[in-house]
């Protein structure tokens, strides 16, 4: 992969070091359980969720005019050498499997560039998009009209730990780059796996330090 630094403008969520409490601890803020079958899970309240959604409303304009309409720091070789975003993002859609008439969630969707580039290379698609940012879901609203993709893909503002959709609707649920950003992995997973259908696929491209 090649990578950008463009992460660096100031995400200051976790801890520098074991020994540093993380700015959103539990001792901060309040929680609530999420009860499971086998044990109950911890989860950050509206503290985190609102730090993340301030960040990305006030960065939305820098990151468009600096990267365009894909958030992605890596870009996936193509053919031994690294192409544009629209590239890889049709290789992340290869290798999760996207074909023809199915039903996918972009998870953490930013501005809806990889979604738009799919829905635009594999037709008969229906992308169900979903950022914390509002700025995020405006500036995908535009460039969704723009592309004429509304009747594939559709965008929503909501914490993708708590999604609204039934069980069992999807084929695929995609994270490009946007997993490392979950404040309960065990939470998003499971409503991930949630929301799929039987035998679906869940993809993850993102950056691991």
């Amino acid at each position: 992969m090649s990578a950008k630094g463009y992460l660096a403008f100031g995400h200051r969520w976790f801890p520098k070091s074991k020994n540093e409490e993380a700015p959103f601890s539990n001792q901060n803020s309040d929680i609530y359980t999420h009860q499971t079958e086998s044990k109950s899970v911890p989860i950050q309240n509206n503290e985190y969720l609102d730090s993340v959604r301030n960040y990305y409303n006030k960065m939305n304009p820098f990151y468009l005019k600096c990267l365009g309409k894909t958030y992605q720091a890596g870009l996936l070789k193509v053919d031994d050498k690294y192409e544009s975003y629209y590239q890889s993002n049709l290789l992340c859609a290869q290798r999760a499997g996207i074909k023809s008439g199915q039903k996918v969630l972009d998870a953490g969707c930013g501005v809806c560039g990889p979604s738009i580039d799919i829905a635009s290379s594999i037709h008969d698609l229906d992308i169900y998009a979903v950022t914390i940012s509002d700025e995020q879901v405006k500036t995908a609203q535009n460039l969704i009209q723009q592309t004429k993709l509304s009747e594939n893909i559709q965008i929503q503002r909501c914490d993708y730990h708590d999604l609204s959709f039934s069980d069992n609707t999807f084929d695929h649920v995609i994270f490009l780059e946007s997993f490392g950003y979950s404040y309960n992995p065990y939470r998003l997973l499971s409503e991930a796996f949630r929301v799929l259908k039987p035998g679906g696929c869940i993809y993850i491209k993102d950056i691991f330090l």
